[in-house]
C-alpha cells in the first residue's frame, strides 16, 4: 500500500512539474527595470592600436541622449548604458522567456567621435541592443587626413 501511495505521489508530482514546464497551469509576466551594457573596443584602422578619448553619442532620429557612456579602465574600451524594461514570462517553477522593452522603437545611431579620427556612425536597430550587450564589438576608426 505504501509503495502504491509513493508511486502515485511521484507520478502526480511529475505530471504537475511537466504541466508547469509547458505552461498548462498558467504563466505570468514580471516587469522590472534593467540596464544593458554593450561594450565597444576602439582601434585604429590598419594598426589595431587601441584609441583612447573616443566619445559616443546616441541618437534616435534627431534626438540625442538615447544612452549614456562611460570609459572603462581598459584602454580603448567604452561601455554604453541603455535603460530598458525587462519582461520575464514565468510559470510557478520556471522562467520561460525574457524580452526587453526599450523606451523607443526603430533605430538608434551611435556616433563615435574623436578629434584625430574620421567620425564613424553605426545604425543599430533597438531589437539588436541585447545582442550587442552580450559581446564586445570592435570599432575601427580611420585617422583624419587618411
Amino acid at each position: 500500500m505504501t509503495g502504491k501511495l509513493m508511486t502515485g505521489v511521484v507520478l502526480l508530482a511529475t505530471v504537475a512539474v511537466a504541466a508547469d514546464y509547458f505552461g498548462l497551469l498558467g504563466t505570468r509576466e514580471q516587469l522590472s527595470s534593467d540596464v544593458l551594457h554593450p561594450r565597444f573596443k576602439m582601434v585604429e584602422k590598419g594598426t589595431g592600436r587601441a584609441i583612447e578619448g573616443v566619445h559616443i553619442q546616441c541618437f534616435i532620429g534627431r534626438k540625442e541622449g538615447a544612452c549614456s557612456s562611460k570609459p572603462e579602465d581598459i584602454p580603448g574600451i567604452i561601455e554604453l548604458n541603455f535603460v530598458v524594461a525587462r519582461v520575464d514570462t514565468r510559470t510557478w517553477l520556471f522562467k520561460k522567456n525574457e524580452r526587453f522593452l526599450l523606451r523607443d522603437t526603430g533605430n538608434v545611431t551611435l556616433a563615435f567621435l574623436h578629434p584625430d579620427y574620421v567620425q564613424y556612425f553605426l545604425p543599430v536597430d533597438f531589437t539588436d541592443i541585447p545582442k550587442l550587450a552580450s559581446r564586445e564589438t570592435v570599432i575601427e576608426l580611420t585617422p583624419a587626413g587618411s
